[in-house]
């Protein structure tokens, strides 16, 4: 009894001395965290009113960079630059190497889908924890779950470019 509650305390004085805002070892080329955002409460009321202000006045037409963090079998280049028209990937490529590939939607999302993701994960009762970019509105980092103990992902969009006569004037 005595060890077993030793052992408690111990792991709990680790874990909270721990910073869980991103438990992955950061690599040349990763994306820096955004450090101009507006902290959300991660709710659906408020996930499904973020939503609907990008899709009234977001842009139709950007560029965005996007990482994930999660312990999952990530198939993508990541980190990845993505090109997006009318809500979908129109061109994908490897942030560190150039290399294009044809982006699944499964894995790399646009603004519009993440935003899509992140409700289904809220109404399914999943911990949602996002921060806002505090220009545009989009999601800048968002977790869904818990990736501090191998249970969730993490996206992180930066550097959002917006082109309303299309890509090629990138």
């Amino acid at each position: 009894m005595r060890r077993s509650l030793f052992v408690c305390l111990v792991s709990a004085i680790a874990v909270s001395a721990c910073d869980t805002s991103l438990p992955f070892e950061p690599k040349d080329g990763d994306l820096p965290f955004p450090k101009s955002v507006v902290e959300g409460t991660g709710t659906v009321s408020e996930l499904k009113v973020r939503r609907s202000a990008w899709l009234t006045i977001g842009p139709r037409s950007y560029r965005v960079e996007e990482q994930l963090y999660c312990f999952c079998g990530f198939g993508e280049p990541n980190p990845a630059v993505l090109e997006v028209k009318s809500a979908q990937i129109t061109r994908a490529w490897d942030r560190r190497t150039g290399a294009q590939f044809a982006a699944s939607g499964n894995q790399s999302k646009t603004i519009e889908r993440l935003f899509d993701f992140a409700i289904e994960r809220a109404e399914a009762g999943e911990q949602i924890r996002v921060s806002y970019d505090a220009l545009f509105g989009y999601p800048a980092v968002l977790t869904i779950g818990m990736p501090e103990v191998d249970a969730g992902v993490t996206y992180v969009l930066a550097n959002l470019q917006v082109n309303s006569a299309g890509m090629s004037s990138y």
